[in-house]
């Protein structure tokens, strides 16, 4: 019994230790696409280098997909019901709420550049697109895990 015991404990910190990289690597891939729509439209090798950023989270995603449907091994999160998910969910939690309050901070500032310039349409509806997103991932997150990603009450 000590001995599975000890490899569960094992197994636990190294899906931890998984999970984390395999989701730090879908974060850093997500803003670099997010930063190549808005702040790179101009430059062409920004954008070549989005679309492997955005092949890159299409692979993470299917084998997570894969992974949990036909194992229950999750990959971009680690494993369900151990401390290491809950510690996992309250920086996610932080890190979303932010990313909302930033969103919605730049978004009232587009609008009022919008009506001096034009140009800043683009940044206004690729900030809305994101918030969309982020509004998604909450209801789906809410919805799938009960969970609350954007203003959790563990936050105040």
């Amino acid at each position: 019994m000590f001995v599975f015991d000890a490899l569960s404990g094992f197994y636990d910190s190294l899906m931890e230790i998984v999970s984390t990289i395999c989701f730090c690597s879908l974060i850093i891939c997500c803003v670099y696409i997010y930063w190549a729509a808005v702040v790179g439209q101009i430059s062409k090798p920004q954008k070549q280098a989005a679309v492997g950023a955005l092949i890159w989270v299409c692979i993470l995603i299917g084998i997570h997909c894969y992974l949990v449907n036909a194992f229950n091994i999750p990959l971009l999160v680690p494993p369900l019901g151990t401390p290491f998910f809950v510690q996992f969910m309250q920086v996610i939690q932080y890190l979303v709420t932010i990313a909302v309050l930033l969103l919605v901070g730049f978004i009232f500032i587009v609008i009022g550049l919008k009506m001096l310039d034009k140009r800043f349409e683009t940044y206004l509806m690729s900030a809305l697109m994101f918030l969309g997103v982020l509004i998604f991932l909450h209801f789906y997150i809410l919805g799938a895990f009960g969970v609350p990603l954007i203003f959790p009450p563990a936050m105040w």
